[in-house]
């Protein structure tokens, strides 16, 4: 009998794994155009604004041998609406980047703030979301989508984008704007599986929670509830000998995810 899973790893026309979803990254050819080459989705640390406020950002590149006009691009997260912005009269040479700041709270009307350039970036009115939200790149003459990037479990103050001469997409811990990508990976770090469920366990002497996924990660839970609810760590994958009270909560994974293998 056939099962059905749900992955937030796309393998279209490769086996259901991570293996499968390597190889379908590496059947990703980078397009010799105007490319999104890099996105920072939740940033409180890089490239801050004028008034020292942060937001999203996106990095374009001409990954061409020619010169390319901006302006000549459209730039959007909205399906419905892939002509939302239209990119600046700027001229990018060969291999030249430019920041493209992602604030919603700046409205298409707003000429004046909308246009506010500081080291070769604007501002775009919508803001990025790392729940497989899709930004478009789509040339203005016969509205064809030149690139596109889909935005999923992005770290905090972590990036996603290429790399020099490799296909597909990669996750980096460090954010590199206006430089070169390096030491990205192909996936984050899983969080750990717990096989109790979450809640509050009273009048308890020992309960045994057995973890399961990426190692790293089941060594800072460990840790984790180890300070904070005083337990002793007989074992690497269990936590035993709770006094009295055990609180076992289901942690927010998201702020700590870390790009893996």
């Amino acid at each position: 009998m056939r099962t059905y899973s749900v992955s937030s790893i796309p393998t279209p026309g490769f086996v259901n794994s991570k293996e499968g979803y390597v190889a379908y990254e590496d059947s990703q050819l980078v397009p010799a155009s105007l490319i999104i080459n890099e996105a920072m989705v939740s940033n409180n640390s890089y490239v801050p604004l004028p008034d020292n406020q942060y937001c999203s950002w996106i990095e374009l590149k001409n990954n061409s041998l020619e010169d390319i006009c901006l302006s000549d691009y459209y730039i959007s997260n909205s399906s419905s609406d892939r002509l939302l912005y239209q990119l600046p009269d700027v001229t990018l040479a060969p291999g030249e980047c430019f920041l493209v700041y992602c604030d919603d709270n700046v409205t298409v009307k707003d000429d004046v703030y909308r246009n506010i350039k500081a080291s070769d970036y604007v501002i775009a009115p919508f803001t990025l979301s790392c729940s497989g939200e899709n930004v478009w790149l789509t040339l203005k003459d016969n509205s064809e989508c030149i690139d596109c990037i889909s935005l999923r479990d992005v770290p905090v103050n972590g990036s996603y984008g290429r790399m020099e001469n490799e296909n597909g997409f990669f996750y980096f811990e460090t954010p590199s704007p206006n430089e070169q990508n390096i030491d990205g990976k192909r996936f984050v770090t899983e969080s750990p599986k717990a096989s109790q469920c979450s809640g509050v366990y009273d009048d308890v002497e020992n309960i045994l929670i057995e973890l399961s996924g990426d190692a790293e990660f089941k060594d800072a839970f460990l840790r984790r509830y180890a300070a904070v609810s005083k337990t002793v760590l007989s074992d690497e994958n269990v936590l035993s000998t709770i006094e009295r009270l055990a609180a076992i909560v289901a942690p927010e994974i998201e702020r700590d995810l870390k790009p893996g293998a």
